[in-house]
């Protein structure tokens, strides 16, 4: 029973004749791939990698019923093989979702003989009618976002010595794709180097966030994308990756003179103020939302090597209120919360992780009651 009940659920949701559903779902405008995760309005979507027992997949949760189940809504699948929706959407390298299609990217080129196309492709919610919208002829990083009808991602074409197949480095310049016509322009100019030289944050209010590296720091732009104006809200500080966007409101992690500390910044306005921590400037693992703002200050330098943390809960007013401490066998990194949903990762032994979930009012009360996201 318990099955055929996630199956009806399943339907429900990805079905575009449901009653009522079909105008809320076409709403949907904006969604951010990054690494294993797909974050959209209405759910989170997990991609398992493959193990030695079984296939990966990709999992959704849904917010609003905090279910948990492979994207699939063929019955009786066994969700094993390349004819599961959610096995076959495992083994691509992004996916976002606008209105009632998914945006899938599946590299298609040849690295060695300097080929980097990447075929997007577009779907149903129920994962049919599959149609490649696009080829593009470049290779791309971890993190897309998808708003409205485009997508923009960051390329990462490998460079190699064409005799020796020796690495040489990147060639990375930021991109817009337009999913309805295939068309995509350049941004960010490209260019080569060891390392990436952009990183996207998201979007707010129709400007691009994203951080440059200067070629001796990772520095804030923020672009109007319909006039293409570059402003720089943090002049000559460096960023780190560990940041996030809630509205008009920015708080990212800053390197300056070998110190760290977190930072705030109301992009509308260009103010900006350090957020101390018992008093101090200091860096923290920062997770932002509307729903809950929280600095995580971690140390595993106790001649132990073992992780220690304490945990603050930001208020309006700037203050911070102590939430709870522990070592890594309490620690849980935040992944999203939506509507009093806690989701987090809880790392094994090894580098793969158990996503779990808990109620919000139990996370700020320092508990760890949480469970493991399983079907």
């Amino acid at each position: 029973m318990k099955k055929k009940a996630v199956l009806v659920l399943l339907c429900l949701i990805l079905s575009l004749s449901a009653c009522g559903k079909k105008e809320k779902l076409s709403g949907i405008n904006y969604s951010l791939q990054d690494v294993n995760f797909c974050y959209t309005e209405e759910g989170l979507v997990h991609t398992r990698p493959s193990t030695a027992h079984e296939k990966g997949k990709m999992d959704y949760l849904d917010y609003e019923t905090g279910s948990y189940y492979p994207l699939c809504a063929k019955a009786n699948c066994r969700h094993d093989g390349p004819d599961c929706t959610a096995v076959y959407f495992a083994e691509t390298s992004s996916i976002g979702r606008l209105g009632n299609k998914w945006y899938r990217f599946l590299f298609a080129g040849e690295v060695f003989a300097g080929d980097y196309s990447t075929e997007i492709r577009s779907y149903d919610l129920d994962g049919g009618n599959e149609k490649t919208v696009a080829v593009f002829p470049h290779e791309i990083d971890f993190r897309t976002i998808f708003y409205e009808r485009y997508c923009i991602t960051v390329t990462n074409d490998y460079l190699f010595d064409e005799e020796t197949h020796e690495w040489l480095g990147n060639k990375s310049g930021v991109y817009r794709i337009d999913l309805e016509t295939g068309k995509y322009e350049l941004l960010c100019p490209e260019r080569e180097g060891k390392n990436i030289d952009y990183y996207l944050y998201g979007i707010t209010e129709n400007n691009l966030i994203y951080r440059e590296w200067t070629g001796t720091i990772h520095e804030l732009r923020m672009m109007d994308l319909d006039t293409g104006e570059i402003k720089n809200p943090l002049p000559g500080k460096s960023l780190a990756m560990d940041a996030f966007i809630s509205g008009n409101e920015f708080v990212c992690n800053v390197t300056e003179n070998n110190s760290n500390y977190v930072v705030r910044i109301d992009l509308k306005t260009g103010e900006w103020e350090k957020i101390l921590i018992n008093g101090k400037e200091q860096g923290a693992h920062v997770f932002w939302s509307p729903e809950m703002k929280i600095l995580t200050v971690s140390d595993d330098d106790h001649g132990l090597g073992e992780l220690r943390y304490e945990r603050y809960l930001y208020s309006e007013d700037g203050s911070l209120e102590f939430i709870g401490k522990g070592g890594e066998d309490t620690y849980m990194e935040l992944v999203t919360v939506k509507n009093d949903l806690v989701v987090g990762k809880i790392y094994g032994e090894n580098i793969l992780f158990d996503l779990v979930k808990m109620d919000k009012e139990d996370f700020l009360a320092g508990k760890t009651n949480w469970t493991v996201l399983e079907y």
